[in-house]
C-alpha cells in the first residue's frame, strides 16, 4: 500500500466538496484533520512516522484546498489545537482511559466548545 499524493487528496476534497454543492449550493463547509493517530499503516516501518506521513500529506492538501478562496469554506485546527498546543497542556493522550490513541475529553471539550464559539452562528 501506498501513500496518496498530495494531488490525489486534493482531488477527492474536490470531488466531495463540488457533490456536496450540488445537493446543496448554499451550504458552508467546514473540514478538519483528526487529531487521533493512526494505529499503524500497511508497508510502513512505524504507526508514527505512518501518522506524520499520512497527516502531512492532508493537512497540506487542505491548505492548498482553502488558498482557491472559494467561498463558505473553512479549515478548523482540531489537529493543530491538540498536536501542536497539547504540547503545552495536561496529557492530551490517554488519561481518562489509558490508551494512548484516545484524545482526552477534557480536549474533546476543549475543541468543541472553540468551535462551536467560532462557527456555530454563520451567517
Amino acid at each position: 500500500m501506498k501513500y496518496p499524493t498530495v494531488a490525489e487528496v486534493e482531488a477527492s476534497i474536490d470531488f466531495i466538496f463540488s457533490v456536496v454543492r450540488k445537493l446543496n449550493p448554499a451550504i458552508k463547509i467546514v473540514f478538519t484533520l483528526s487529531p487521533v493517530p493512526l494505529n499503524s499503516f500497511l508497508g510502513a516501518n512505524s504507526g508514527v512516522t505512518a501518522d506524520c506521513v499520512s497527516k502531512s500529506i492532508l493537512r497540506v492538501a487542505a491548505h492548498n484546498y482553502l488558498q482557491r478562496g472559494l467561498p463558505d469554506t473553512y479549515y478548523w485546527p482540531s489537529f493543530e489545537i491538540i498536536h501542536w498546543l497539547g504540547a503545552h497542556l495536561p496529557p492530551v493522550f490517554g488519561a481518562d482511559d489509558g490508551l494512548d490513541r484516545h484524545v482526552n475529553n477534557a480536549m474533546i471539550n476543549l475543541v468543541v466548545k472553540l468551535f462551536l464559539k467560532h462557527y456555530a452562528i454563520m451567517t
